[in-house]
Order: C-alpha cells, then sequence, then structure tokens
C-alpha cells in the first residue's frame, strides 16, 4: 500500500474502489473472510479520514471557501479563436516532439477531444503544416 499522503484523489477513489470491490468478494468466505473484512473496513477509514484532511486544507488554501466543481468536462467547452491558434500551435509542438504521432497522443498531451483533436489535424493537414499518414492499423502525422 503506498503512502497515503502522497496520494492523488483518483488514487484514493481507485484503492476505495478496489477495497469495495475485495470486500464483497470475501463476504462468501467464512471467519478469516470476516477478518479481512474488518481490516479492510479499517483501511477504507483511515482512508475517508486523509480524503477528509485534504479537503480541509484545500478549503484553507482557497481562503476559506469551497469552489463549486466544474458541471462539464472542461475540454469540452466552446473555444475562442485565441485558443483553437493555441491548440493548433500545440499540437504542431507535440508532432516536432514526437516526430511521428497518432490522434491519441495528441488528445492526451494537447487535452483535447477526439473529435476537436481530429478537427484540428484535419486543418493542419489542409495548412500543409502537417502530413497524414494512413498506416495499419493507425494513422499517424508528422512534419512535412
Amino acid at each position: 500500500m503506498s503512502n497515503m499522503e502522497t496520494m492523488t484523489l483518483d488514487e484514493i477513489e481507485a484503492m476505495m474502489s478496489q477495497l469495495r470491490s475485495r470486500r464483497k468478494t470475501l463476504k462468501a468466505s467464512g471467519a478469516t473472510a470476516q477478518r479481512k473484512i474488518v481490516t479492510l473496513a479499517h483501511r477504507r477509514e483511515r482512508l475517508m479520514q486523509q480524503v477528509h484532511v485534504l479537503d480541509e486544507q484545500i478549503t484553507a488554501l482557497r481562503g476559506g471557501h469551497r469552489e463549486s466543481p466544474p458541471t462539464s468536462d472542461p475540454r469540452r467547452s466552446r473555444r475562442n479563436p485565441t485558443d483553437v491558434t493555441q491548440c493548433l500551435e500545440a499540437i504542431v509542438a507535440c508532432v516536432q516532439q514526437h516526430t511521428v504521432t497518432q490522434r491519441a497522443t495528441i488528445v492526451e498531451e494537447c487535452h483535447l477531444t477526439p473529435a476537436n483533436a481530429s478537427l484540428y489535424l484535419r486543418r493542419l493537414c489542409e495548412e500543409g503544416r502537417l502530413i497524414r499518414r494512413r498506416e495499419t492499423p493507425a494513422t499517424t502525422y508528422s512534419l512535412p
């Protein structure tokens, strides 16, 4: 088990999911399973305490007021023309860094939706700033 103080909230949630799954599996067993369930419950409680501490630290860092979580995926918001230009430049930089790049890499590194990445890649190819290579099993992009 990793150090709970250095875990991200996603890692904590993943671990809690694992613990729930293990608890469900172990419930069907006998007395040994009951001991394991108690141990898992204690671990879950410690994780929840750590989450509570992290929440308090975040609140304190924000000046004592809680921000509401975003209602939608920030990658799916409409972009103004300046953002589009920045996205196009980020894609070109990503392709420069990797020499040959797939759309999935661009989606991940440039924080775009797959649809937007496809749109921007098509635009860059039409402008002659990128070359599209249809190779099996995946299409790749490179600089001209």
